[in-house]
């Protein structure tokens, strides 16, 4: 059950941070690769509205990561979703994390892979940190 509930939000999440909302027309080849046009890449956004305050912070500590070296980026990421699990309880929830990793992701231009291994490590850090605080 838990892996299946992971996979459904790592598949929304790619498919949230990859999709156009026709900014450009473009045609693909069989591997995805774009064969014709240009496209613009978006976030949505979480449907939640959270708190300015709480909105400010996540993207604040995230975005302090965009400056890093890509082989820290990881354990950077890592720590600050350790910190900002703590805001649970004033009503952070994971998706706008990933909304973040998604901003993050085109803004630096990192490959698919790199996107998935960071959003899965999110999920995997947020829910260790979840059940630490429900003992």
């Amino acid at each position: 059950m838990k892996q299946i509930l992971i996979l459904s939000i790592l598949t929304i999440s790619l498919y949230a941070c990859s999709t156009t909302q026709k900014r450009g027309a473009v045609t693909y080849n069989e591997g995805g690769a774009i064969k014709s046009g240009q496209g613009k890449l978006y976030c949505d956004k979480p449907r939640k509205n959270y708190a300015t305050e709480l909105d400010a912070k996540v993207k604040g500590e995230l975005s302090s990561l965009s400056t890093s070296p890509a082989n820290l980026i990881e354990a950077g990421l890592t720590q600050k979703v350790v910190e900002l699990s703590d805001y649970s309880s004033s009503g952070l929830d994971l998706d706008l994390l990933l909304f973040r990793i998604c901003e993050m992701s085109i803004n630096r231009g990192f490959s698919e892979e790199t996107t998935k291994n960071l959003i899965e490590l999110a999920i995997k850090t947020w829910d260790t940190e979840k059940k630490k605080k429900q003992y």
